[in-house]
């Protein structure tokens, strides 16, 4: 996880090393199943915006305002 935050970084993927050092190793024993779905919640809600926005579909659409719109997402780490 630490090597992938030095070369992947991006706003977006900064929650999980403040979620796991910050949150689950301060919290006595395991943390709670709440701070897990949250976790899987989030993944695959970027996991889902990251296969919309790299979809092939977007060259056919054009260079739009659309298109400028989800293309400035990447400058946030999606």
């Amino acid at each position: 996880m630490i090597v992938s935050m030095i070369l992947n970084a991006g706003l977006i993927s900064i929650l999980y090393p403040f979620a796991v050092f910050g949150y689950a190793l301060m919290e006595e024993g395991r943390p709670k199943s709440l701070f897990w779905t949250f976790i899987s919640n989030y993944t695959l809600f970027i996991l889902t915006m990251k296969l919309i926005v790299q979809l092939d579909i977007w060259f056919l659409v054009g260079v739009t305002d659309t298109y400028y719109a989800l293309d400035s997402y990447l400058i946030f780490g999606l």
